[in-house]
């Protein structure tokens, strides 16, 4: 029993030192993560203007379409009142 649990304790203190041995690559690993986050939260910021932007075209577009009917139903009766 003694003996197996040494083996335990030992296999134990390997993967500790694994850890250790391995930090670096878990740090480059993580950072290069980050990293892609950062540049996805990039994009969707550029996109999200972008569609803010195409929001107030279109919104200026359907006023200006609504502002010309408008102006034309007022032409049009004005025409059969005249007539």
């Amino acid at each position: 029993m003694e003996l197996r649990t040494g083996y335990v304790g030992f296999l134990v203190w390997l993967g500790f030192l694994q850890d250790i041995r391995n930090q670096r690559r878990y740090r480059q690993h993580r950072k290069g993560e980050l990293l892609k986050l950062r540049q996805t939260l990039q994009g969707l910021n550029a996109k999200t203007l972008f569609y803010e932007e195409q929001i107030d075209y279109y919104n200026q577009y359907i006023k200006t379409c609504l502002d010309n009917l408008a102006a034309s139903n007022k032409y049009v009766s004005l025409q059969k009142r005249n007539n």
